[in-house]
């Protein structure tokens, strides 16, 4: 249904993160989202995500080390309701293409639409860090999430014989 692949397209990545559905989520006060360029370094995977010919966003993966990495996301409007759909598929796919066996992702503890989406695609709360976020002159909590390959929700086929 969705189609996953790696992408360098600066111009791509960059009008999405900046369109005005991301732009709260993705900057802190005082950074300005005119100025911003994606890091195309090889520790940074941005995941195209597609839907036949459609466009739909990004997932990017920060490699933290040999099997970890840190994941976000930014999509479309278009995509609103999918994504954790989305997400689910992109984990089968990371977890078959790329040498990853553990996700984290922080979160901004009162983003409930994100988080909702995040814990509906297999992540788990796993630490609450305090006062990482600034926006709108407010302080906000992080929460850290993670995902492993070996999590039960992976092996669904053994639970349901």
């Amino acid at each position: 249904m969705y189609t996953f692949s790696i992408s360098q397209d600066y111009y791509l990545i960059r009008d999405t993160l900046i369109s005005s559905n991301n732009v709260p989520y993705n900057f802190q006060d005082g950074e300005n989202p005119e100025y911003w360029k994606p890091n195309l370094a090889a520790n940074v995977l941005h995941i195209k995500v597609c839907k036949g010919n459609e466009f739909m966003g990004f997932f990017f993966l920060i490699r933290k080390g040999e099997k970890i990495a840190e994941a976000h996301m930014a999509f479309l409007p278009h995509a609103y309701g999918q994504v954790v759909d989305i997400g689910k598929e992109c984990l089968q796919w990371i977890w078959k293409h790329l040498p990853v066996d553990t996700l984290i992702a922080p979160c901004v503890e009162d983003n409930r639409l994100a988080l909702k989406c995040i814990k509906g695609i297999g992540f788990n709360v796993y630490e609450r860090e305090e006062n990482k976020w600034l926006r709108d002159g407010k302080q906000h909590h992080y929460l850290w999430l993670n995902i492993n390959k070996t999590d039960k929700c992976y092996n669904n086929k053994e639970e349901e014989v």
